[in-house]
């Protein structure tokens, strides 16, 4: 399948209420400060923590946004890749997916966060292009089976499945492994910092 123009790849935080949301927005300034994600020009943060099930705090990159998040009422990290020249949607998913376990990884290095839990065995996948995504089963099936196939080679045990909603929202799939996908970050993510 072709790539989406824009694609979200949510994990969900396990423990919440161990942090201070308030705590997030010093850590994501830290991180451009430091130049934390390599290979990502990182621009801004934005606090949105007021915003009921909305986006919470962004730090705002040019290819993606990475996001301390809660849509649909689950808190999570997110990354929303916007700006990339992937050809199909398993290359776009890849490159957010490394980006997402990666920018995981840092927050449970970042001593500011201490006891929180980020699930690396449960993901999120939004297809946020409605125009060539539209939300009908043809669509939704052929982006459940690009999806396996592609987690389906690097991980053991993975399932897929369609997340129910309204038609006009954008499909999103819940994806969940027997282990944690960690081992899908590449090795140059794995160095920066």
């Amino acid at each position: 399948m072709n790539a989406p123009k824009r694609l979200r790849v949510k994990l969900f935080v396990d423990n919440p209420e161990a942090v201070a949301v308030e705590k997030i927005v010093p850590v994501f300034q830290r991180w451009i400060q430091r130049g934390a994600i390599k290979n990502e020009l990182l621009i801004d943060v934005a606090d949105y923590k007021h915003v009921h099930h909305g986006p919470g705090i962004l730090l705002i990159a040019h290819e993606g946004d990475y996001a301390y998040q809660f849509n649909d009422g689950r808190v999570g990290l997110s990354y929303t890749l916007k700006q990339h020249d992937s050809a199909t949607l398993e290359e776009a998913l890849s490159t957010a997916l490394q980006r997402v376990l990666f920018a995981a990884q840092l927050v449970h290095k970042e001593s500011q966060l201490k006891g929180l839990r980020i699930a690396l065995d449960t993901i999120q996948v939004s297809l946020l292009d409605r125009l060539q995504y539209p939300h009908d089963g043809e669509t939704i099936e052929q982006a459940q089976a690009a999806i396996t196939a592609l987690l389906a080679s690097t991980a053991d045990e993975v399932e897929v499945t369609a997340v129910e909603a309204d038609s006009r929202e954008p499909i999103s799939f819940t994806v969940k492994s027997a282990k944690s996908l960690e081992h899908l970050i590449a090795p140059a993510e794995v160095n920066a910092g």
